[in-house]
Formats: C-alpha cells, structure tokens, sequence
C-alpha cells in the first residue's frame, strides 16, 4: 500500500482477538490476590454456590466486557486527525492532531504475542499520561500508524531560513565568555522520507544483562518479599495454615527455654552478618531477575525518518517493547553510575523526550554514552571545569549543628553523658558537604550546559539552550545573604539546576541563555 493513511481512512475496530485481551485486562483489575481468595474460599465450602458455578460466571462476565469494549472503540484518522470514539456506560471522543504527536510506542506482552498483536502508546507533548492507547492492533497496522505520524510531522516542520540577527549583542553584565570553536546552529532541513536502520547504537547481550542486574542496589530488589508477605499471611486465615503463627510460636519457645541467653556476641555478629549477605546475594538474584524481563534483547537503532534521525528502543522477554523517537525531540540527557555500576564499568544513560516516554538506556559504557550523546545533542561536550561556591559546604555543617543540637538533648536526657555522640552529626555534615561540593563541576559553551554532582551516586546532567521552556536565577535566604543563586532552566521534561552561583555570574548565563534562543534559527523540537 503505497499511502499508509489510506488504511486508515474509514472507521475501523482493533483485531477481533482484542476481545481476548481486554477481557484479560479486566481480569487483571480484579487482581491475582482477590481471585486466590474467592478461589480459596469457594473450594473450602464458605460460599453458598459451587465454585463451577462461579467459574462459568467470571468467564462469562469477562467475555461480555471484552465483546463490548472491542465494539464500542472505533477510531479514524481524517483531516490529519486520529479520532477515537470508545467508552461502554459512559461515552468518549478524543481528537488530536497528528502532528502533534511525539512517540508511538509499541508492547508486546506474552498474551500479545501469542495472539500475534500488538499494544500501541500514542504520546503528545505537554500531556501528563498517555493520550490514546490501543490495546490490540495486528502488527502491520501498528506499524502504519507509526508511518502516518512520521508523514503528518514530516509535513508540519517549519524551517527559519532566515540567519540569525546580525546586530550588535546585547551586553552582559558579567564577562562571562563560553569557549570558542562552536557557531551558530543552522536549521534543521527536511529529510527525504525514507524509513529504516541506520546503525545499532546498544546491544546488550546475556552477559550484559547480569552486570546490569550486579549494578543495581540489591536491597531495592528485596522490595518484592513484603508483597509476597501480605499474601502469606492473608492466605493463611482461609487455609488455616498460619505459617507465620508458627514461626512466631517457635521463637516464642526459643526465648522460654532460655536458648538466648547461651549466644554469644560473636555467634550473634556472625549470624547478622550472614543474614546481611543472604539478603544482599537474593536482592541480587532478583535484580538480574528483573533485569532479564525489562531488557531482554535490548537494541537501540539509529533510524531514518521522514523528519530526520531517530531512535528506536526494543527490549522485554515477556512484555516486548517498541520505542521510537525523533532525535530533535530529546530534551536533555542524563548518566548516573552508582558505586557498583562504577567497579563494572557501565552507566544508565537516559534521555527525556517530548512527551511522557523516555529511553532508558542501562549497562552503557563510555564510549557507548559518548555517541549517544554527540546524535542526542549535536552541539559539542563542555568542559565541566567550574565549581560552585564553598558556602555550600558551610551549609551543609549548619544543618548538622541545627541537627545534633536537639539529638544531644535528648540523648543527654535517656543516655546522659552519650549525648557527646551527638557531635558526629555536624562532623559527618561538614566530611559529606565538602565531598559532595568537591564533586559539584559545571561547563558550558555557547550551546549548551553540563552539570556533575554526586559521590557514591554520580550523575551528569546536559541540556542544550534551545530546549530552554524558562530560565531563572533565585535566591535563598543563605544564598542572598552571600550574594548568590541558583540558575535553572526548565525544559519540557525537566528542571536543569546548578545552585550557590555567583550572582553576577548566573545573571550573565541566565542572559546568554536567553540570547542564543531568540537569536537561534533552530526549533525546539
């Protein structure tokens, strides 16, 4: 089909199998734990109706649901609009320009797959969720979608051919001058619409997943048991089983009997610490879990657009996930490396597009992020060579004194003379505060801006002027009585901050910022 639209055209449904899918969607919204219960309760004879009768029921109230909300849900596109008429009590009509459209993202969850379907995000810039979803489209007709927007983007991007003003500049108050080398950016131009792979930025294979799953922090990953917890013990009252009853009777016994008493410390250290390690090599265990689900067959692909280069993310082992973006609709980049992330090597690399859908791109090394970044943001890497003000290690050791001043008190109270414990609070403060400030670095040219914090958890954030939304320069009351500020930008993702600035100085960059972007012939996105 030469022209994708024309698939389109006339008021269409999802797939028929979306009936399967939806009705395993409201399946889903009663919740796997309260269809244990009613299971549960129905076999053990607490429900006056046998439980094929409930059976048959549930499958024919699911079935009912996913008939109706297949039927009620019939979308178009016309006049370069996608509209979409859905809802079964209550009724809905949604419309947006498909030029206004920044990611259609497509899902593949194991039902999807087995059903040959596919479940398509459409995302627009400025709207806090997703705009439209389809819960099941064939494959083909996904990826026409993803054609049609391209097209209606394509033929809504607006070049300035015009140079920037050549006129005297305006003067800053501060002789704040970026590093030379780097020109005005010319307008993005119009590529040809031509559609495929360019080159394949990210593989991660099984290897790379382990080592993203090792530079996660295990203890986030043992999240997991208090859920399965709660259903222990829930499960427990129908079954009669009280498993934890049973293990609190016999700690119970254990401390009657006076067993307590005859552990040692060092059996006691040795015990906790064994208990450290097992959590510690299980919240491992869950994090490669987790990593194998979320990032199975991770690609990043470089691709051609009708609207220029993109990007497009695909990854999931049970849920298969499509991502795809214009390059000039990443707002800002952002790296993190934790402490175990730094002994492996790798990074998480993510970067803010237009709308609700980032790309997470985790176990990135170096190199891997520097060409990332140079296509995300083509402006050049500044130098991140400037601190901040040493204040900021003097606050830090206030807060401590403010801290430790009640502490002390009421250790002095309960403990008595412990309470000079206390002053390892405002000591920790000021060896912190000054770690941290040593680690604040900033740069900029005349395009863009970087910023670095972090000790144990580093984290560097860039951001290009033309995506500036706002820029602002405040004060605290400790920073206006130091003559200093925070500068900030807010994108249309995200807030850029460097706090404790020379006044004069974040004055300057505020006005260099916003110099460049009303002089500047490129668009924001």
């Amino acid at each position: 089909m030469n022209d994708p639209e024309k698939a389109f055209a006339e008021p269409s449904r999802q797939s028929p199998l979306a009936i399967v899918v939806l009705a395993w969607r409201a399946l889903r919204q009663i919740s796997v734990i309260n269809i244990i219960f009613i299971l549960v309760a129905v076999s053990s004879g607490r429900l006056p109706i046998s439980g094929v009768a409930v059976i048959l029921f549930g499958l024919l109230a699911l079935a009912v649901a996913g008939v109706l909300g297949w039927w009620r849900f019939v979308f178009v596109i016309d006049g370069g609009e996608l509209r979409i008429d859905k809802g079964v009590l209550s009724q809905e009509h949604l419309a947006i320009p498909l030029n206004r459209v920044q990611t259609v993202s497509l899902e593949q969850g194991l039902l999807h797959q087995i059903l040959g379907l596919t479940q398509v995000s459409v995302d627009t810039a400025g709207s806090s969720e997703v705009e439209f979803r389809f819960e099941a489209l064939d494959r083909r007709r996904a990826e026409l979608l993803q054609q049609v927007v391209a097209r209606h983007r394509a033929t809504s991007v607006e070049l300035v051919g015009a140079p920037p003003p050549t006129g005297p500049k305006s003067e800053l108050p501060h002789p704040l001058v970026p590093p030379t080398g780097s020109g005005p950016v010319p307008g993005p131009a119009l590529a040809p619409p031509v559609a495929g792979p360019l080159e394949v930025l990210a593989v991660r294979s099984f290897g790379d997943l382990v080592r993203i799953g090792l530079g996660s922090w295990p203890w986030a990953g043992l999240v997991v048991i208090f859920p399965l917890l709660a259903v222990v013990d829930e499960l427990s009252e129908l079954t009669g089983l009280d498993v934890l009853g049973r293990i609190t009777n016999r700690l119970e016994n254990v401390e009657a009997n006076g067993l307590g008493q005859t552990v040692s410390p060092g059996l006691l250290i040795v015990s906790i610490l064994a208990f450290v390690a097992v959590a510690t090599l299980f919240g491992w265990l869950f994090q490669i879990i987790r990593s194998m689900l979320t990032n199975w067959e991770l690609t990043l692909t470089r691709t051609a657009t009708a609207t220029g280069d993109g990007l497009r993310r695909d990854s999931g082992l049970l849920n298969r996930t499509t991502i795809s973006a214009n390059l000039a609709r990443v707002q800002n980049l952002r790296v993190s490396q934790n402490l175990i992330q730094r002994l492996l090597g790798i990074h998480h690399l993510t970067l803010h597009i237009t709308g609700e859908t980032n790309i997470q791109i985790p176990g990135s090394p170096a190199q891997e992020v520097a060409r990332i970044a140079e296509l995300a943001l083509p402006s050049g890497q500044p130098v991140l060579d400037r601190q901040v003000a040493r204040s900021y290690v003097l606050r830090e050791f206030r807060t401590g004194v403010f801290l430790a001043v009640p502490v002390a008190v009421l250790t002095a109270l309960a403990l008595g003379w412990w309470a000079v414990l206390a002053l390892l609070i405002p000591a920790q403060a000021l060896v912190a505060g000054f770690l941290y400030w040593r680690s604040m670095r900033w740069g900029f040219t005349e395009r863009r801006i970087g910023y670095r914090h972090g000790v144990v958890n580093q984290r560097w954030h860039h951001l290009e002027y033309i995506k500036t939304q706002t820029v602002s320069v405040r004060q605290s009351w400790f920073e206006r009585r130091r003559d200093l500020a925070t500068f900030s930008i807010r994108s249309a993702e995200s807030e850029f901050t460097i706090p404790f600035l020379d006044k004069e100085e974040a004055e300057a960059l505020r006005n260099m910022v916003l110099v460049h972007v009303e002089s500047s012939n490129r668009s924001w996105m």
